[in-house]
């Protein structure tokens, strides 16, 4: 039996797209390389470091859970 496991999935892109943020601008801010921003943003990351997500959240202003959300994957 196949039982579809959680896929999280980073909310970064409607964040800054709803603050106006680029890539550069954020990783200006943070530190984050405009490629880590951009990989998060594309959901392409298969790990993402505690520092990054510390670092996001505290210049966003939100908490973990704005930023992931866990979806079930489709069969």
């Amino acid at each position: 039996m196949f039982v579809p496991r959680p896929k999280v999935v980073c909310k970064l892109d409607v964040i800054m797209s709803e603050r106006g943020l680029t890539n550069r601008k954020l990783s200006d801010a943070t530190g984050i390389t405009e490629s880590a921003i951009s990989n998060m943003r594309n959901n392409k990351n298969k790990q993402v470091q505690f520092s990054t997500v510390e670092a996001l959240c505290d210049f966003l202003e939100v908490d973990f859970g704005d930023l992931f959300t866990v979806r079930k994957r489709e069969e």
